[in-house]
């Protein structure tokens, strides 16, 4: 009779591989509608456009740091008129061109934090909204300006 084949160190190693492997290798795609988890798409079309006047910016690699006294914010569901808020704008020619002090800028917001600290600027804002640069609409002609 043979005695048993000796288990090394090696086999037991690829048991548990087996085991996890076994474990986590389930199919989703089988699983039932309501036992998936479910899943949460936010198009950035959705995320709020923000209309306001710059009324300071701080320039600090990679952003603009502006303060826009807001005119719009398309997010404001609760019908409060719209305040001051911080907005970090990723630095390129563009933004550094159109975010002046005094213009008029046009923003979506990609997300916002609370409690950020910029060391470049030495400065904590509260909460601050990261955003990209939207093209101004077009005006639509008026009277005293005949269209095309």
């Amino acid at each position: 009779m043979r005695p048993p084949p000796r288990r090394t160190r090696a086999y037991g190693l690829a048991l548990v591989l087996q085991g996890t492997c076994a474990l986590f290798a389930c199919d989703l795609e089988r699983a039932p509608v309501h036992e998936r988890a479910p899943e949460l798409t936010i198009h950035v079309d959705e995320r709020p456009v923000l209309v306001g006047v710059i009324d300071e910016r701080l320039d600090a690699a990679p952003y603009l740091y502006l303060r826009l006294d807001l005119l719009d914010d398309s997010g404001n569901t609760e019908g409060s008129e719209p305040g001051p808020r911080w907005v970090a704008l990723p630095k390129d020619t563009h933004a550094s061109a159109a975010a002046q002090p005094g213009a008029v800028l046009r923003v979506r917001s990609l997300g916002r934090r609370h409690g950020v600290w910029v060391p470049e600027l030495e400065a904590q804002f509260d909460a601050l909204e990261y955003v990209a640069l939207l093209p101004q609409p077009a005006s639509e002609p008026g009277p005293e300006s005949p269209g095309p």
